[in-house]
């Protein structure tokens, strides 16, 4: 794992010489499982780093990874990495959504997840169609 800008706001990140190592096999194959598994990569300079809380030791975490999925959608994989590192608005303990998931709360995450993903694709069409209008 490196350390890097981003690693420091969301934690450990493997570049991908390190999931190439991780999963024992080259680094085209460990690109195409990334992708596959439709892991966030985080954009830095010419290479891209993935947050290490995607996994589980070397396995896939489902329960991140559909989160993710849903805020990729309508964001930057940065800003769907962040979303999950970030405490809850409504959670009075001031949890992460990834503390949430690790206490088992995939359905509230989720939901929560693609409620985020709809207001932040509304936004972009407001801005888009007050582009327009200038």
């Amino acid at each position: 794992m490196l350390d890097d800008s981003y690693g420091k706001l969301i934690g450990p990140v493997y570049s991908l010489a390190a999931l190439a190592t991780l999963w024992d096999c080259s680094e085209q194959e460990a690109a195409r499982r990334a992708e596959r598994l439709s892991m966030l990569a985080l954009q830095v300079g010419d290479r891209k780093l993935y947050p290490s809380f995607q996994l589980d030791g070397a396995e896939p975490r489902e329960d991140v990874l559909e989160a993710a999925f849903l805020l990729s959608l309508a964001g930057e994989h940065e800003t769907a990495a962040l979303w999950l590192v970030t405490a809850c608005c409504g959670d009075r303990l001031g949890r992460t959504h990834l503390q949430l998931l690790d206490l088992g709360e995939r359905r509230q995450v989720v939901a929560e997840a693609a409620e985020t993903a709809s207001r932040w694709a509304d936004e972009r069409e407001l801005t888009r169609q007050k582009g327009e209008q200038e």
